[in-house]
């Protein structure tokens, strides 16, 4: 995700879901920093539940993207 509109690329943030499996495999969602990964994430949301891992999003600019009638 860019860190704001116009951000240079991979200036932003990386978010991700972790499994905890050795707890019932409830789900972490993890943000972290691309300016500095090794500090690890800058937020951890703790879910009470399993989220299955998807991938998807939007992989060019918006304005590429081909307009709909």
């Amino acid at each position: 995700m860019p860190r704001k509109k116009g951000a240079p690329e991979g200036d932003g943030y990386l978010i991700g879901v972790a499994t905890k499996p050795k707890e019932n495999g409830r789900s972490d969602l993890v943000i972290a920093d691309t300016h500095d990964l090794a500090a690890g994430p800058v937020a951890t949301v703790h879910l009470p539940y399993k989220v299955v891992g998807q991938v998807h999003g939007f992989w060019v600019q918006g304005h590429e993207l081909p307009k709909h009638a």
